[in-house]
């Protein structure tokens, strides 16, 4: 029975897969390779385009060219977590060039090549945008907008919720640090981390805290982040919310693995409901650069569970 459930499970991926490759366009490729190498130093050579962005270099140099100052540093070595965070960099900073979130791709999409044409749709709204901004069209940036729900008679507001009876003993919340280290954010990324953390609700961190034991049965690390940094209580959340929905959780130490884990958690949030400009990057949770929009996207999902 459980070989022909996983031939079955093949056979689907194999179906969604070659549904998304019947989606790509290799003209598109073709004019935005030359785009990327205009506006670069790179040069494509004999890689395919997936491995030719797969690190994030090219695409972090890219959004540099076009709006300097984007991205601050750009990643140049091998290790795969780090590569991850360019691609989040990238992303994050399209908004502000005009790029709408939900024309964003998820990093594991590129990283894995598991959805090209959703990374070649965003790379051409990049392209897009700069020829009308070279034309003088002025682009606003783009901010999340979201709609009014209507919650349950009786339901808290975002960051109103008060602690539940139950008493756990916390951490003081998400630690940043303002030290420059060798593999550390610093400067302007510390700062703004410094004011997130001031924004952090503990209380809503309990209220979550208690839904997400509820429904896995896990009892949580005192410290939220690292609870939930592999990815692992996440895929275990959504499986019971969605039974099925992430087919395998990556118990493995290496970050790549764990990063992998947290995208799964999001593609599946999108299919529940919750709003792509709700949704948290990889690294702000990974690497604790924005705990308060992990909070938020939690809080959406717990919503749109309730429904």
């Amino acid at each position: 029975m459980a070989y022909v459930l996983l031939l079955l499970l093949t056979h689907l991926l194999t179906g969604v897969l070659y549904q998304m490759d019947s989606l790509y366009d290799q003209e598109v490729e073709k004019v935005q390779v030359a785009f990327i190498e205009a506006n670069t130093d790179a040069k494509i050579g004999s890689s395919s385009f997936q491995e030719w962005l797969k690190d994030g270099v090219v695409l972090c140099k890219l959004i540099n060219a076009l709006n300097p100052g984007s991205v601050k540093s750009i990643y140049e070595g091998n290790m795969a977590f780090k590569q991850m965070e360019n691609i989040s960099k990238f992303l994050s900073s399209l908004p502000s060039y005009g790029i709408r979130v939900e024309d964003v791709f998820q990093t594991s999409d590129l990283f894995e090549g598991v959805n090209m044409a959703s990374v070649q749709r965003c790379v051409e709204n990049v392209r897009r945008i700069s020829d009308l901004k070279k034309k003088g069209v002025k682009v606003d940036a783009q901010t999340p907008t979201r709609k009014q729900i209507n919650l349950p008679s009786g339901s808290k507001k975002l960051g109103e919720a008060s602690a539940p009876a139950k008493k756990v003993m916390l951490a003081d919340g998400p630690t940043y640090s303002s030290e420059k280290k060798e593999d550390a954010s610093y400067g302007d990324l510390a700062e703004r981390k410094a004011k997130l953390a001031s924004k952090y609700d503990k209380d809503l961190e309990q209220e979550l805290r208690t839904w997400i034991e509820s429904k896995t049965g896990e009892t949580l690390d005192a410290d939220f982040h690292t609870a939930l940094r592999d990815g692992v209580v996440l895929c275990k959340l959504v499986n019971v919310l969605k039974p099925g929905s992430v087919a395998r959780i990556n118990e493995s130490k290496m970050a790549f693995k764990q990063m992998e884990n947290i995208n799964n958690f999001l593609e599946v949030c999108k299919g529940l409901g919750v709003r792509a400009d709700d949704l948290f990057q990889t690294v702000s949770l990974f690497e604790a650069e924005n705990m308060v929009q992990v909070l938020l996207t939690l809080d959406n999902l717990k919503r749109v569970s309730n429904k």
